[in-house]
């Protein structure tokens, strides 16, 4: 113990040596280094000031398993001791360590810790107290690895640099408190970097980037903001939950056989790539589903016990080859895009696809009557009815009278290889289908993609109950859809054509019914991009008819430019169903509204132009649709809305701006 200033030279500390108040080393240089702090030793300072060094030949070498400890509130120890002024002075070996265990802030501002370790020694910044506040809108690097046993709450805007990763238990939070106390991004740059400990790390819109090699060396959960991988993460054996993004991009990869990304959000979660995502295991729990913009391949088990996968125009496999077909734990959830399914030759004897669309569930189900060869199968349920879709009908099979086919839609599978297959029994779920009053008269009808006619193959096989059919003796997977008698079951409308022209400034909308059960009225919507849409006109319907008849609408008010149009339809009994979206392109007028989201260091404001003398109104909303600020203006040719840094959490909105006149709608990328 230390209490009073004392000068020394070449000397090893494998104990203690604590520094107390008063207790200041003046350091002088000998044969060896003033001081070296070996392995299980401790320099404290528990008082007194950094050391005093005789001249620039003098430093201090903490070994590996050795450290500094500090145990008082001085915040400039953290920058002489192994911050900026402790270069060339302090040398800290692999594994050595610098403990600041006091609830005072260390320094941050332009501070970059351990300046002299090169990138394979990885000394440890160990965090032994909690921090209520740390940061600065300056960068702080830390040249080795940041460890938490306290909690740690980083705040101000410049970036934060774990150069070999974070760990330990206390859990570290990315402020996302507005202004000028929101934290800037978390960044792991070193090639050697790992994330560990059982505390969580709480992030913001700007999220941690792994931008180089990183392992997971434990479970860990990240709440908040993404997770952005611009080099490569591997979780090995590891759980990697995750209630925010997860972004991959160029360059990027998330590995690691035997590894589980859980989506545990409770707010829409994103999985994106710059190219095809792969997984050992994902779990999804979220019940408001995940995003997945791209192709998705899980190679060993997917889980499924809450919420849907939005994954339209994409693929969702599972496995990747017979010999590893993948398995699947459906517990609830809808996969809205394509999904494709592995089997091993021999032995397997179902698949069961749970697909459908965002708001209908209609799974599909194969019952092989054989033993299949490998194979894999591909499963969508398609929504946008094509114009040939009632092909053939009507026509008699199985002494069923068919004259019309489900408008909610169809099933399409694909084989890798049809002769495969042997014969089959398929299961169709109709539950989320309206109309169906006697499910004895209901048939599966097929044909092949790009083929007109429909036909009845196989053979009944008899109603299992609660809405799902099956046909057995198949042979060819195909496209499937269901058909009866309209008298018996009055299914959705049978819709012959819709299209939308161009003349002179305005859109006329036509469309033509061939029959119509149960059809309560239309409703015409319109779209500057397919996401947000707003209704045009609501038109009776015919109720019950088997006539054909010619509607139109006409927009005497057409938005610029690219638009779609689209129906819906509603029965009587509350059920509706959607028609495919069709594209009408009308000139854009001189000074038209627009609108420019502009977000830059975590501040984003939608600019708004255009020559109008008329008042605007404003809404911003999130990706379900749900509201979240709306506004009005008075007339102007330039205006701008501030977007509060408080819906950093969403990161997309959705804007929609009106004149009375003009409707334009976008994205708000709020990163």
């Amino acid at each position: 113990m230390l209490l009073q200033p004392a000068t020394v030279q070449n000397i090893k500390i494998s104990g203690i040596l604590e520094i107390c108040e008063n207790g200041i080393l003046t350091l002088q240089a000998g044969k060896n280094e003033a001081i070296v702090v070996e392995k299980t030793g401790i320099l404290l300072f528990n008082g007194g000031d950094a050391p005093i060094f005789e001249n620039d030949q003098v430093r201090v070498v903490v070994k590996s398993g050795g450290m500094i400890r500090i145990d008082y509130s001085l915040a400039r120890l953290s920058q002489n001791l192994a911050g900026n002024e402790s270069a060339g002075r302090f040398y800290y070996e692999d594994a050595a360590i610098f403990h600041w265990n006091t609830e005072q802030a260390f320094t941050t501002r332009d501070q970059t810790y351990f300046p002299n370790a090169c990138d394979t020694i990885i000394p440890i910044f160990r965090v032994g107290k909690n921090q209520p506040w740390v940061g600065a809108n300056a960068p702080t690097t830390i040249n080795g690895l940041f460890e938490a046993t306290g909690n740690v709450n980083w705040q101000y805007a410049g970036n934060k640099i774990f150069r070999n990763g974070i760990t330990g238990s206390g859990h570290i939070t990315q402020s996302s408190h507005t202004g000028q106390f929101q934290c800037g991004p978390f960044f792991i740059t070193g090639q050697l970097a790992i994330l560990s400990g059982p505390g969580s790390l709480n992030l913001n819109h700007k999220g941690l980037t792994v931008a180089a090699n990183t392992c997971l060396t434990g479970d860990k959960t990240f709440y908040g903001g993404p997770l952005i991988l611009t080099g490569t993460l591997d979780a090995l054996d590891h759980t990697l939950e995750l209630k925010g993004d997860l972004i991959i991009e160029t360059g990027g990869l998330f590995k690691g056989q035997g590894s589980t990304l859980l989506f545990s959000g409770n707010q829409s979660q994103q999985i994106k790539g710059s190219q095809q995502l792969q997984a050992w295991n994902i779990t999804v729990t979220n019940p408001m589903g995940i995003f997945v913009p791209g192709n998705l391949a899980v190679n060993n088990l997917l889980t499924m016990a809450g919420g849907n996968i939005y994954n339209e125009g994409y693929i969702l496999e599972v496995g990747n080859e017979s010999k590893n077909p993948g398995v699947l734990q459906h517990l609830s959830g809808t996969v809205t895009g394509a999904m494709k399914r592995h089997f091993a030759e021999r032995k397997t004897d179902s698949l069961f696809f749970p697909i459908g669309s965002a708001s209908s569930h209609n799974p599909a189900a194969l019952v092989f009557e054989g033993t299949p060869a490998a194979g894999s199968i591909t499963a969508r349920f398609i929504t946008e009815i094509p114009d040939d879709y009632y092909g053939n009908l009507p026509f008699m099979a199985d002494g069923v009278f068919l004259n019309n086919l489900s408008g909610k839609g169809f099933w399409q599978l694909d084989a890798s290889d049809q002769s495969s297959l042997g014969t089959f029994c398929i299961y169709l779920d109709a539950r989320s289908f309206p109309g169906i009053i006697d499910p004895e008269l209901v048939r599966i009808l097929s044909r092949m993609a790009g083929e007109k006619n429909w036909q009845l193959e196989g053979y009944y096989n008899g109603y299992p109950g609660n809405h799902i059919f099956s046909q057995a003796g198949i042979k060819k997977l195909s496209q499937f859809s269901l058909a009866s008698d309209t008298q018996f079951n009055p299914l959705p409308i049978q819709l012959l054509s819709l299209a939308a022209y161009r003349v002179t400034g305005e859109v006329a909308v036509q469309w033509s019914t061939a029959s119509e059960i149960n059809n309560d009225f239309f409703t015409v919507e319109r779209s500057s991009d397919t996401f947000i849409s707003e209704t045009l006109a609501m038109v009776k319907g015919a109720g019950f008819s088997n006539q054909l008849i010619h509607y139109q609408v006409i927009d005497r008010s057409p938005l610029p430019g690219l638009s779609y149009y689209r129906l819906k339809q509603t029965d009587f009994n509350g059920n509706f169903s959607y028609s495919k979206w069709i594209a009408v392109k009308t000139p854009d007028p001189v000074n038209a509204l627009a609108a420019l989201a502009n977000c830059q260091l975590g501040n984003c404001r939608l600019i708004i132009t255009g020559n109008s003398n008329l008042p605007l109104q404003i809404m911003i909303s999130d990706l379900n649709g749900k509201s979240l600020l709306e506004k009005n203006l008075p007339p102007s040719y330039n205006a701008s809305v501030m977007i509060p840094p408080d819906f950093s959490a969403h990161h997309i909105l959705l804007y929609r701006v009106s004149n009375g006149k003009e409707i334009i709608t976008g994205k708000v990328l709020n990163y």
